[in-house]
């Protein structure tokens, strides 16, 4: 059935057509471009909705009796397949106060005033000032930022300012290890009812916190969805790895949403426009891209170290690698964390690549093969003393014509975007269900962005799709885009789904 929401749209659209014939009617010389386009932009966003996720309703976390049941071991994986679960689909994130320390939002139809917003943050440190310029530059954003001095805002004038407002945006809550008990007041005083998204950052989970620990948080989430807000993204914060547990960290960011419509997904540009466009707007594309999702993972787990090494995965059904499986690791640099874990975790054959480690041939153990090989987009030859050779020819030699290619993860310092070409043309990725590249380059406008916009239309235009993306934010990689001024990265990891190889 359809939802309200989705009624709505669809009454709108509705009207907007009606309006548009009226007017050609009525109007001596109408602007015909400028209605057009205003219809189309409006209509663009109704079959997108059909292939969204249905909206979740049954909640996820049991009650608290049931929750109290569990033993350590029970309720903390249930914490972390939580707060690792991208509940509904939101195809173009936008950060706001860059990619380093900034917010992820979901970049919404506004069908109201699109250049009108409210945006509030809680916090008790120094703010982001980009937060609010950014998101200013925008939608006109007004800004509110409330520093909490308690546990709860009781004392805070500006509570009653909130309580008024019909609409708040964003909601940005940081203020480190007490947010379970601001969230939990703030439900029950109802002042999250009238808002869209919350972005929060919550820290309170440490390597040795207990059963009660536990629940305390999922009672906050369980609480938070029953409000009717849902995980669209999430940030592993590295800052808090376990002590002796590099597999988890106990800071994340959760950004949930409302049931509104959503804008996307962004589709790459064709071969002729990308000849066609400046230079700035493929930058402009080529950034909001490798931020994106094409289409919805669900559960999104991380394979290997939290901390750079390890590597996302769609556990999925209909993705997920089952027995027998075959994983291809372009790029160790002396980090075995992803092929060590992808093996035990997935029982996978795994074949890892690397000519730059120095290291022979070798079986690492029963399951992982070393090879001292590099992969180009050339025929088998020499680079200085590494053997390079091209995909093609990799699974020729290791007999795998044919066969499919479940994860196949690529982190080669910019070698990819020779590469990758040459796997298009060879038809080789056609066996691969989970493709896996570190980007790398500036993302400013530079003369070699066309041929990198057609390598990723290449990929998109043979079946793959991204699930999940993320900046790599590590060292020097946060740099200023030059077209707006704002943070974003030079290296960029992004995760693709091959949709003709979905197992349902």
């Amino acid at each position: 059935m359809p939802s309200i929401a989705h009624k709505k749209t669809v009454i709108l659209v509705a009207v907007i057509v009606i309006s548009f014939l009226l007017i050609l009617r009525h109007s001596p010389s109408p602007d015909f471009h400028k209605i057009a386009d205003s219809v189309k932009g409006t209509l663009h966003f109704v079959p997108q909705k059909k292939t969204f996720q249905t909206w979740p309703e049954n909640n996820p976390i049991p009650e608290t009796t049931a929750l109290q049941t569990m033993n350590l071991n029970e309720i903390s994986n249930l914490y972390f397949n939580y707060v690792n679960t991208l509940q509904v689909f939101c195809p173009v994130k936008k950060v706001y106060g860059g990619v380093k320390y900034g917010w992820y939002t979901c970049d919404v139809v506004r069908e109201d005033n699109p250049k009108s917003c409210v945006a509030y943050m809680i916090t008790n440190r120094d703010v982001t000032k980009n937060f609010f310029e950014e998101l200013k530059q925008d939608y006109q954003c007004e800004k509110n930022v409330i520093l909490k001095r308690s546990p709860t805002l009781e004392d805070n004038s500006q509570i009653e300012t909130l309580k008024s407002k019909k609409v708040v945006d964003y909601m940005a809550i940081d203020i480190r290890e007490e947010e379970t008990l601001l969230l939990s007041w703030m439900l029950t005083k109802d002042l999250l009812k009238n808002v869209r998204q919350l972005l929060v950052n919550f820290h309170g989970i440490k390597f040795d916190s207990t059963v009660s620990v536990y629940v305390e948080h999922l009672q906050v989430l369980r609480a938070l969805y029953t409000e009717g807000f849902r995980t669209f993204h999430f940030a592993r914060n590295i800052r808090c790895l376990f002590a002796g547990n590099w597999r988890r960290t106990g800071c994340y960011s959760l950004y949930m949403m409302r049931e509104i419509s959503v804008s996307g997904p962004i589709e790459v540009f064709t071969p002729e426009t990308i000849n066609s466009k400046p230079l700035v707007d493929l930058a402009t594309q080529y950034n909001s891209l490798l931020m994106s999702s094409q289409v919805h993972c669900k559960e999104v787990v991380r394979i290997g170290d939290v901390d750079d090494g390890g590597w996302d995965v769609c556990n999925d059904l209909e993705y997920r690698p089952s027995k027998p499986c075959l994983v291809y690791s372009f790029g160790v640099a002396g980090d075995w964390t992803f092929d060590d874990e992808v093996s035990r975790i997935y029982g996978c054959e795994v074949h890892s690549f690397d000519p730059s480690i120095g290291k022979k041939d070798h079986k690492r153990s029963d399951k992982i093969t070393f090879h001292n090989i590099g992969l180009w987009g050339k025929p088998k030859g020499k680079q200085g003393t590494w053997n390079m050779m091209n995909l093609k020819e990799i699974i020729e030699m290791l007999e795998h014509t044919g066969k499919i290619i479940d994860i196949m993860k690529m982190d080669i310092e910019s070698s990819e975007w020779s590469a990758i070409p040459d796997m298009l043309t060879t038809g080789v990725l056609k066996n691969v269900r989970q493709l896996d590249f570190e980007f790398h380059g500036t993302p400013n406008p530079h003369d070699l962005l066309r041929s990198k916009m057609k390598t990723l239309r290449g990929i998109y235009d043979q079946g793959f799709r991204l699930f999940w993306s993320h900046p790599n934010i590590k060292g020097g990689n946060p740099t200023p885009f030059t077209v707006t001024g704002r943070q974003v990265s030079s290296c960029y990891e992004n995760y693709y789904l091959n949709t003709n190889l979905s197992k349902t």
